[in-house]
């Protein structure tokens, strides 16, 4: 339709206004200039030479509604290509200047109340209904005179004579301000989505899909008030409910004046393929859980690499899941809609841990190329598969470059359930298996669910530490041995899995297997942070095989024994 029959001109009550909302999907958008013409076609007629001249044009994509004539944020929404601000809305500047009446509620109005008195019951004063928001509370009113102040933050106030709210703040007033934001660069595809947050809210959109879609006009000034400082951040995180979901991209403007370019660029992630409906069981737990830590902090964490513990602002728990999980989760928390909390913002508008540090656009919690996940800056994971020990990069708070040690697996294969297995440390090349590193420091009774030992864990194995967590043996000072597992260590001090389960004399002599377990698998596999080249004996025995036994040793890939379960004719 043409812009004379979609936008309406009301010489009596000053105002351009639409007498419906825009609806993308039907509706057609106009440019400022495009209003401008229209406005000066219409009032260089014979029959408006005694009417104010509505706006003015200081560039072809700026333009002010001047002599107070008023026009409503819903009409707005009908136009692109240049910004429009007001003049001559201050009030009693100009007597008749416009007044925003903020109540606790406005519900009953409707397009016929537009043009009727608005009326306060304790300061008496009055002005004419230009506009309402119902969501919002809102009035705009034109004051009748230069004393209607409407400046009492609690009265009734009427419409038409009939109650619509009570104030809830006195009356603002001042110039509004819309600066022409739009758009460019490549999308994914066409379906791809903007919005716009402003003052940590998402604007309601209204401009639909597509990269040359967002070219709209953002109110940054209302009444008076720039809102935050005229800054918007503009994101594109679409992740569609099928999956293969694009990089995401953002961009932080300060809206000023005219039109503004906010550039995006979106590609395909290869890595983010899944279907949102399996992405949301990762994180309700169906496949495993997922937790951000929200507050507090910092988080002081060792990554056992040799640069000691450093501080983090964010905490991933992967509850045994593999990184490529992980990622597309920390993708979904942050999607266009999201609204998760991280640090008090909706994942949807969540960037950095903090405003020092530099964003990372195409995923904020961190990135995944090559099969290997890279944290944003103050993030730490933990509980990953074991087959992602080295599969990632982290950044400390203090922006230092935090890569894992060398964690290996060192595994014994090709076994059934059943087998006895064991892989024991040799302090040399040829020796015997070491039984004997450690010295238990006082009796330990039955209920005790850490060992204690003299010497500092980390020095027992001659440099080498021994697995993070795994398997423990306690020969007692009358030579009965006692079998257990650990799930840390620090300094003197394994924490068991459960309680030791007997009691353990002092200087007992403690050593850690590698592997110290019956089968019920195929395979037994423990990790460890290789340090060193570790010589070991590898033993499978059960019943019915010729027991197996071989010398290895432990190298910066790790370990895998495959067992040879040669069946002994002899037993019986």
């Amino acid at each position: 339709m043409a812009i004379e029959t979609d936008i309406l001109i009301d010489t009596d009550l000053k105002r351009i206004y639409m007498d419906h909302a825009y609806v993308e999907a039907t509706d057609t958008e106009y440019t400022s200039q495009e209003l401008y013409t229209m406005v000066q076609d219409t009032f260089d007629e014979l029959g408006y030479m005694d009417d104010t001249i509505p706006m003015s044009a200081q560039t072809p994509n700026a333009f002010t509604m001047i002599n107070g004539w008023f026009i409503d944020d819903e009409t707005i929404k009908w136009f692109k290509g240049g910004a429009i601000e007001s003049s001559g809305w201050t009030h009693p500047t100009n007597p008749t200047g416009i007044r925003l009446l903020q109540l606790d509620g406005a519900a009953g109005l409707t397009a016929a109340d537009i043009g009727t008195v608005v009326t306060g019951v304790t300061t008496t004063d009055t002005g004419t209904l230009l506009a309402y928001d119902v969501t919002r509370k809102v009035l705009w009113v034109r004051c009748d005179a230069a004393d209607d102040l409407f400046d009492n933050a609690a009265e009734v106030i009427n419409v038409d004579s009939v109650f619509c709210g009570n104030t809830t703040a006195v009356s603002t007033t001042g110039e509004n301000l819309y600066v022409n934001l739009y758009t460019l660069g490549t999308l994914t595809s066409a379906s791809d989505t903007v919005y716009i947050v402003q003052n940590s809210e998402v604007i309601s959109d209204w401009w639909g899909t597509g990269i040359d879609k967002c070219d709209v006009l953002i109110k940054v000034k209302e009444l008076g008030a720039t809102i935050d400082s005229g800054n918007v951040i503009v994101f594109c995180r679409y992740y569609p409910s099928a999956g293969d979901a694009a990089l995401f991209d953002h961009f932080p403007i300060t809206l000023t004046a005219g039109r503004q370019a906010v550039p995006l660029a979106t590609a395909l992630d290869l890595n983010n393929t899944s279907a949102q409906s399996v992405v949301a069981d990762y994180l309700n737990g169906t496949t495993y859980t997922i937790a951000f830590a929200t507050g507090g902090g910092p988080y002081s964490h060792d990554l056992n690499n040799g640069n000691g513990a450093k501080n983090y602002d964010v905490e991933i728990n992967c509850d045994g899941a593999r990184l490529s999980e992980m990622y597309e989760a920390c993708k979904y928390v942050c999607r266009e809609g999201s609204t998760t909390q991280l640090f008090s913002d909706d994942g949807q508008e969540y960037i950095y841990a903090n405003a020092s540090y530099a964003p990372v656009k195409q995923s904020p919690l961190g990135t995944f190329a090559g099969g290997k996940f890279f944290g944003a800056r103050g993030v730490w994971i933990y509980g990953y598969h074991t087959d992602d020990v080295k599969a990632f990069q982290l950044i400390a708070s203090d922006n230092t470059i935090q890569n894992p040690p060398n964690t290996v697996v060192c595994k014994i294969s090709s076994i059934v359930s059943g087998d006895r297995c064991g892989m024991f440390m040799l302090p040399s090349e040829g020796a015997a298996i070491e039984t004997d590193t450690y010295t238990l420091s006082g009796q330990h009774l039955a209920s005790a669910s850490t060992v204690t030992v003299v010497e500092a864990i980390v020095d027992g194995w001659a440099g080498q530490d021994p697995p993070q967590a795994g398997f423990l043996r306690l020969i007692d000072t009358d030579g009965s041995e006692v079998l257990t597992t650990y799930t840390s260590w620090t300094g003197s001090i394994f924490t068991l899995t459960t309680t030791l389960g007997t009691q353990v004399e002092d200087t007992a002599k403690v050593w850690v297997p590698v592997i110290d377990k019956e089968a019920t698998g195929t395979e037994i596999e423990n990790t460890l942070i290789q340090e060193l080249t570790i010589y070991v004996t590898v033993r499978v025995r059960k019943k019915g095989i010729i027991p197996f036994e071989a010398p290895r040793s432990i190298g910066a890939t790790g370990l895998d024994v495959p067992a040879v379960r040669t069946t002994d004719g002899i037993v019986i």
